[in-house]
């Protein structure tokens, strides 16, 4: 036994008990069992597509890149990629204008005042609608909100296509 005053008061007692839990060191009520390991998240994937996707024709927007009201709220300006057949599709959009199953609209960002590469966003027509992804400067996918890209993008002039920003 531990002897004096000293040794009374203490709250750790006589010697480290390697096997005994002591309070505060963790959230867990003693003796409970611990919480397990979460899993690492998985690393990103490479759109599938990325080196036809990358490759796409740029669409001529206008003699300057516009800026992207949408995506960064101002903070980017922007040039879009598209297969050359959808071109004016997308220059000239109205509400019954249809993207056929296989078209694939790229929009790179730039930030507004450095003009360094920002985040790089693509659509993907399948026959059941759009699929969207946010992807970095390698085509790796990004955690997005796919769901609030679709709501805001259902506001769209046509078929869930802004287009070129109107001459207004």
């Amino acid at each position: 036994m531990c002897g004096g005053l000293a040794a009374a008061l203490s709250l750790v007692g006589c010697g480290p008990n390697q096997d005994a839990e002591w309070a505060g060191s963790s959230d867990r009520p003693m003796g409970a069992p611990a919480a397990p390991t979460p899993a690492p998240p998985e690393p990103p994937k490479q759109l599938e597509s990325w080196a036809s996707v990358a490759g796409l024709s740029p669409v001529e927007l206008s003699a300057e890149r516009p800026l992207s009201l949408g995506h960064g709220g101002g903070r980017y300006t922007y040039s879009v990629q598209a297969p050359a057949d959808v071109h004016e599709r997308y220059l000239s959009p109205v509400r019954d204008t249809r993207f056929p199953a296989g078209t694939a609209l790229l929009e790179r960002t730039f930030d507004a005042k450095s003009g360094e590469a920002g985040p790089i966003f693509v659509m993907l027509r399948h026959e059941s609608g759009w699929e969207f992804h946010e992807l970095d400067a390698k085509g790796f996918i990004q955690p997005r909100d796919e769901e609030r890209c679709r709501r805001c993008h259902t506001e769209a002039r046509a078929d869930s296509v802004f287009g070129a920003p109107s001459s207004r």
